[in-house]
């Protein structure tokens, strides 16, 4: 991890750690047999480790995520939701309660599919393929064959936004507020949005337009705590972890860690701060 190495180094450079704003996910096209049935995403929950993936790359530095709204929201962060510990066991009892059954290759076939499927990841990043590439294991080990593909940023914004896809390595978050209309409304699919997985949920379009149309704090809290609740069964996408968030710099310069916290979307390196006396 930087932020080590940096540590030994330099030593004279402070780093800051907090809780992220972000939540690393996994987002499905939910058009795609396999991953248009609950069960089979529910299941890929169950298999992933994604404890361990905390523990070996992250040092138990960074949280696992049952939820797209990160913790660092504690006004609207619904901590009352389903989690998928790992569970490798109930995710092939649950594959198999759902009529997907174990070919000769190893892969899970039902009424002539197989859930057999291509994630989509940015290149560049060592470290994210190497977390996708243990994921993929995970899943060939309850009977799901996921296979990487690297592309440039621009190659993989257009796959998502064109449908033309499975699974792709992303992030979401980055705001202070828990709307997410674009991102999970269905009437905003692309081109009206960036509705790109194919979501369509009843419970969570009402809850985001009642939510948008609520000033009140404790009636719009409930509002979004139900989208949540709801989010966490039907997984339009699978979460991962908080991702980890730090801010390095000099004994110079006076940061209050009670106050600041990961940069959100687009105000990238902006945080409050005085020279030192």
């Amino acid at each position: 991890m930087q932020s080590k190495r940096l540590r030994t180094e330099s030593p004279e450079i402070r780093i800051l750690t907090f809780p992220s704003l972000y939540v690393d996910t996994t987002e499905l096209n939910l058009r795609r047999p396999g991953l248009s049935d609950k069960t089979v995403r529910q299941a890929l929950m169950y298999a992933f480790d994604r404890a361990a993936l905390v523990r070996g790359f992250f040092n138990n530095q960074v949280q696992v995520s049952n939820n797209l709204i990160p913790p660092a929201m504690t006004r609207w962060y619904n901590p009352n939701v389903r989690t998928y510990p790992y569970d490798p066991a109930r995710a092939r009892a649950m594959l198999d309660g759902d009529g997907w059954r174990v070919g000769p290759d190893g892969v899970r076939t039902r009424g002539g599919r197989r859930l057999a499927f291509q994630l989509l990841l940015n290149q560049g990043s060592v470290s994210i393929t190497d977390q996708m590439l243990a994921f993929c294991q995970d899943a060939a080990a309850v009977g799901i064959k996921i296979d990487l593909r690297q592309l440039d940023f621009a190659s993989l914004v257009q796959r998502a936004y064109s449908g033309n896809y499975d699974m792709i390595a992303d992030s979401r978050g980055g705001a202070l507020d828990p709307d997410y209309t674009p991102v999970l409304l269905s009437t905003q699919r692309p081109p009206a949005g960036a509705n790109t997985t194919g979501y369509d949920d009843p419970i969570v379009d009402h809850d985001l337009i009642a939510g948008l149309r609520e000033l009140d704090y404790a009636k719009r809290r409930k509002y979004y705590d139900q989208m949540q609740a709801q989010l966490a069964e039907t997984l339009p996408m699978l979460w991962q972890y908080g991702r980890y968030a730090a801010t390095a710099y000099d004994r110079r310069l006076l940061l209050d860690p009670k106050v600041t916290l990961q940069s959100p979307l687009i105000w990238y390196n902006v945080q409050d701060w005085e020279l030192a006396s």
